[in-house]
């Protein structure tokens, strides 16, 4: 069976409870700090494993709002499960 990860997602906003780290980046391996929320995912790298100086990578955070869209398409359409729609 395939399961749809559930609970909180680990954000910037989290970082302190999240247990991984990532070799060569500052404060200890977190990545630069973040002063506000802004509901966007932290990335620590982009996708030419360059490291990212600010945290938030504006690209890769467009394609994953068009893959949710377009997995609550499926969910909708193909699936028949609107629940999962609507996370």
């Amino acid at each position: 069976d395939d399961h749809i990860a559930t609970g909180p997602l680990l954000d910037c906003q989290n970082c302190a409870k999240t247990p991984y780290r990532y070799p060569g980046l500052p404060r200890d391996g977190k990545g630069s700090p973040v002063a506000a929320y802004t509901g966007m995912t932290w990335s620590g790298f982009r996708p030419s494993d360059d490291q990212c100086q600010y945290g938030y990578l504006v690209p890769a955070n467009m394609f994953a709002v068009v893959a949710l869209e377009y997995t609550t398409e499926l969910a909708t359409q193909l699936w028949d499960d609107p629940d999962t729609a609507h996370k």
